[in-house]
């Protein structure tokens, strides 16, 4: 049983405001400013119910940590599914400063 009623906000329904009200929720619940964070916040919102105008604090900041949890154990299950998103990352970091990565070599001498 609670003892004290948590933190109601009332969502705001204009676009400036509800960035300000995405990224002061963000601080006060200690995540990051980060487009990750805001776009799970907004996923959350949009996905609440059509009855609901007003946030409960509490509850939405143990919902997105919930989420982040869910995808670090996605990854320690499932490492494969991460590493050709971080390799394609790396090549591109490579190319861009000029050096052929060793897999882009390969590919080359394959198709030659």
């Amino acid at each position: 049983m609670r003892l004290f009623k948590p933190k109601q906000s009332k969502i705001p329904t204009i676009q400036e405001a509800f960035d300000s009200f995405a990224d002061s929720f963000l601080i006060r619940n200690g995540f990051p400013l980060e487009d990750k964070f805001r776009k799970l916040f907004g996923a959350y919102i949009q996905h609440s119910s059509e009855s609901e105008d007003t946030l409960d604090e509490e509850l939405m900041a143990r919902r997105i940590r919930k989420q982040l949890a869910n995808e670090c154990a996605f990854y320690l299950i499932y490492p494969e599914r991460r590493a050709p998103k971080e390799e394609k990352a790396l090549d591109e970091s490579i190319q861009d400063q000029g050096i052929q990565s060793p897999a882009t070599s390969l590919v080359q001498k394959v198709k030659s």
